[in-house]
C-alpha cells in the first residue's frame, strides 16, 4: 500500500449520517434532546441542502498590471446563506414558510386559508435549524438566522406518487447586528453519558449481580434471591426496610438496594387417606395460605380444610395467618 493510500483515524467518526431534520426551534444548550413533533417543520425527501457562499469584490480587477485574484485587493462583500429542501408535508405551516410573506386565517368551517402578502414584515423572519446525526454519536447543527423563504411556493405533484413542495429559505443580516452573519455551524460531540452502580445486598441470600445503569435510565428487577428458611419480601432503598424500591425510578447516583426477608413456614395438607396428595406450601411469617383446588376421592365428598384431624375448626383462607409450621386436614364425608 502506498504512503498516501490512507485515511484519517477519525474519518468515520466525522461522517454525517441520515437526512437530519428541519427544526423551527432547537436548544443548543441541550443538544441531545430528541426534538418534539411540533418543532419539526417539514417531512423531507431527498435530504436537506444548507449552503453558505461568500461573495467577493476584486478591487484590483480594473487596475493596470494587477493580476487577477491578488489577495491584497480581495474584499469580502458578504455571505449568501440558504437552506433548500423538498417537503412532502402539506399543511398551513409549511405553506406559510414556503411563501414567506403570508398570512394564515382559520375559517369558520375549520379550513385554514394561507394568503401571500404584498409587503414583508419583520415578524416574517424567523431562525431555522437543520440538525443531523454523526457516526460517532454526535451531531452537526446549522442555524439559519432571520430566515425567510426566497423560493416561494413550488409544488410538484406526480401520478401515483407523493407531491413535493420545493422550499428555499435564505438567511438575512439584521440592521441591529450588522456584523453577525446569517449562519452558525455547530459541531456537537458525542454525549458523555454518566453511569451509576446499583448494588443488591441480599442479606445472606443468594448473590445478585451488580448492575451498571446509564444516568436517567432504570435498573432491571433481578430474579428474586433465595434464602433457606425464609421468603423473599422485595427490595428496599434503605437498610431499615421502610421504603420499597420502585424499579421505574430513574437512576442518577450510585445506590444500594436491600433485600427483605420473612421467616418461612411449611404448610402441609393431610389428605386423611383419601384423594391425591397436594404439594406443601412455603408461607412467610404472618402470610396467608393459598387455597388449593378441592380434592376428589371416590365414594367421598370433600368438606373443607381443618386445623385438626377431627375437623372441628375450619381454616379461613382469607383471614387465618401462618405463624409456625402448620398441617391442614381434609374433611371427607362418605357418600
Amino acid at each position: 500500500m502506498g504512503r498516501f493510500t490512507v485515511i484519517a483515524n477519525d474519518a468515520f467518526d466525522a461522517l454525517q449520517v441520515d437526512a437530519g431534520v428541519i427544526l423551527t426551534d432547537y436548544d443548543i444548550t441541550n443538544p441531545y434532546k430528541v426534538p418534539e413533533s411540533d418543532e419539526i417543520l417539514a417531512t423531507t425527501t431527498g435530504g436537506v441542502n444548507p449552503t453558505c457562499t461568500p461573495t467577493y469584490s476584486d478591487y484590483g480587477e480594473d487596475v493596470d498590471n494587477v493580476p487577477n485574484n491578488m489577495m491584497e485587493f480581495k474584499h469580502l462583500d458578504g455571505w449568501e446563506a440558504a437552506m433548500a429542501f423538498s417537503s412532502i408535508k402539506f399543511n398551513a405551516k409549511n405553506s406559510k414558510w414556503a411563501l414567506g410573506a403570508a398570512e394564515t386565517q382559520l375559517l369558520a368551517n375549520g379550513i385554514t386559508k394561507v394568503t401571500p402578502r404584498r409587503d414583508v414584515k419583520q415578524t416574517d423572519f424567523k431562525d431555522l435549524w437543520w440538525v443531523g446525526d454523526k457516526a460517532n454519536g454526535g451531531a452537526y447543527a446549522i442555524k439559519l438566522l432571520n430566515a425567510l423563504s426566497t423560493g416561494g411556493l413550488n409544488i410538484q405533484s406526480t401520478k401515483n406518487g407523493k407531491g413535493t413542495n420545493q422550499i428555499t429559505v435564505t438567511g438575512h443580516v439584521s440592521i441591529n447586528a450588522q456584523d453577525v452573519m446569517p449562519m452558525e455551524i455547530y459541531d456537537i460531540p458525542p454525549q458523555d453519558i454518566d453511569t451509576y452502580t446499583v448494588t443488591f445486598d441480599s442479606d445472606g441470600g443468594s448473590a445478585v449481580a451488580t448492575q451498571t445503569v446509564s444516568a436517567g435510565s432504570t435498573a432491571s428487577r433481578p430474579v428474586d434471591p433465595t434464602k433457606a428458611g425464609y421468603v423473599f419480601g422485595g427490595w428496599f432503598s434503605d437498610v431499615s426496610l421502610t421504603t420499597e424500591y420502585d424499579f421505574s425510578t430513574p437512576v442518577n447516583t450510585d445506590i444500594i438496594l436491600y433485600a427483605a426477608w420473612a421467616e418461612a413456614f411449611t404448610v402441609t395438607f393431610d389428605m386423611q387417606s383419601h384423594g391425591d396428595a397436594i404439594d406443601p406450601q412455603t408461607v412467610a411469617d404472618g402470610g396467608l395460605v393459598t387455597e388449593p383446588a378441592d380434592p376428589e376421592a371416590d365414594g367421598y365428598t370433600f368438606g373443607g380444610w381443618f386445623k385438626e384431624a377431627g375437623a372441628t375448626n375450619e381454616w379461613d383462607f382469607d383471614n387465618d395467618t401462618v405463624t409456625e409450621d402448620t398441617t391442614l386436614y381434609a374433611k371427607w364425608t362418605l357418600v
